[in-house]
């Protein structure tokens, strides 16, 4: 996914200092990978689960976000992780971009999908 800034006049329905941020198909830029995830785990993501989110994404080269309700932070920040309070039943975004991000992609859902290997109740 490849960002861009675009300069606005005073005057527009913008603020002075806001960058605009698009999305767009350019030919030779990675576009990353995007995943989503639901939290199964009953009491949403603690700090122990936290730990293991970043532990798992700091394997990576890529860079790996988490997005929640417009909230997105980096899957390598423990802090990060843990400001999203993503609580049971929550559906998160991964945005990874990277020569691994496949790899992370499939480690990461992973451990969405089976609960950080711990059973559903």
């Amino acid at each position: 996914m490849a960002l861009f800034t675009k300069t606005v006049e005073p005057d527009t329905a913008f603020k002075k200092n806001d960058v605009v941020k698009a999305t767009m198909d350019l030919p030779g830029v990675p576009q990353g990978t995007i995943g989503k995830i639901k939290v199964i785990n009953r009491t949403g993501i603690h700090l122990r689960l936290a730990n293991e989110i970043v532990y798992a994404a700091s394997q990576f080269e890529a860079k790996v976000m988490l997005e929640k309700d417009g909230l997105e932070v980096n899957a390598k920040s423990m802090l990060g992780v843990a400001m999203l309070g993503a609580e049971n039943g929550a559906e998160l975004t991964l945005n990874i971009e990277g020569s691994d991000e496949q790899d992370a992609l499939d480690t990461l859902t992973g451990l969405f999908e089976t609960n950080f290997g711990k059973e559903v109740i």
